[in-house]
């Protein structure tokens, strides 16, 4: 009796062993993931930035397009009177 306790308790811990090895393993791949999902986000967060300041430079583009627009028009109205 003493030798089916002494290997069901050696199985046991092994089973126990091997739960806590795959639950360990799990969770460095979910610390993996977080890892890269947080980098996906700064770089994400970097591109929402550059995507700004493009977009203000195109804004400020077309206000001065728009102004030496105008100014030719002006000038090719007043050569033509």
């Amino acid at each position: 009796m003493a030798i089916r306790r002494k290997k069901k308790k050696g199985k046991v811990v092994q089973g126990l062993a091997a739960h806590l090895s795959a639950k360990k393993s799990a969770l460095e791949r979910l610390d993996g993931y977080r890892l890269r999902l947080h980098k996906s986000e700064e770089d994400l967060r970097h591109k929402e930035d550059k995507r700004r300041v493009v977009a203000e430079t195109m804004k400020i583009a077309n206000v001065e397009n728009r102004s030496l627009h105008s100014d030719l028009e002006a000038a090719c109205k007043r050569d033509a009177d």
